[in-house]
């Protein structure tokens, strides 16, 4: 499976929140074709699933100790952490999922993977093996059953911003915990 993507194959897989369509960041063609097949406007970047928490110095310089806080306390986990590269208002996502299949997925295909959701956009996730193969089969190299995904929700997302971070999107992790854990308690006043 992991060579599939080396060679710039697509696989779905599976996560602890869902199913995810997976790319090798070095294969552009690849990363297209996720886009293609889950009609996803180009506007929208794909997040980098990474193997662990050491993998974030490759793609961010700064790490404010806000995020610092979540990224120890809830990696690997339904936690993606949005970033500053440092580019002109450029971001990127970053996310360490916890299931053994992605992880090694992952780590086999050299720690870092680009990846989003198993459905097309704004569809319903896929949170199963069937519904992931239904609407994939035939359309990407390698689909891996992984059953039912435990939390069955997307991950929560936060951006980075200094030393404040904000929730994009409250998923399996809720807004009062992301704040509980960045801050110590609520998030400080805007």
């Amino acid at each position: 499976m992991a060579q599939t993507v080396q060679w710039g194959g697509l696989v779905v897989f599976p996560t602890e929140t869902v199913y995810g369509i997976g790319a090798h960041p070095r294969k552009p063609y690849a990363v297209k074709r996720v886009y293609d097949i889950k009609k996803r406007t180009l506007d929208k970047p794909l997040q980098m699933l990474i193997s662990n928490i050491d993998m974030v110095g490759r793609f961010v310089e700064d790490v404010p100790i806000t995020a610092a806080r979540l990224m120890q306390a809830c990696w690997p986990g339904p936690l993606t952490m949005v970033f500053y590269t440092g580019e002109e208002d450029q971001t990127m996502g970053l996310r360490v999922p916890d299931h053994p299949v992605a992880l090694r997925l992952i780590e086999l295909c050299g720690g870092a993977l680009y990846g989003t959701s198993a459905n097309l956009s704004g569809m319903p996730d896929t949170t199963d093996f069937a519904s992931a193969r239904a609407l994939f089969m035939g359309k990407v190299d390698v689909i891996i059953d992984g059953g039912e995904c435990e939390e069955g929700v997307p991950s929560t997302v936060v951006i980075a911003e200094g030393e404040r971070v904000r929730v994009l999107r409250e998923g399996a992790y809720p807004a009062s915990e992301i704040y509980r854990v960045a801050y110590g308690g609520a998030p400080p006043e805007q």
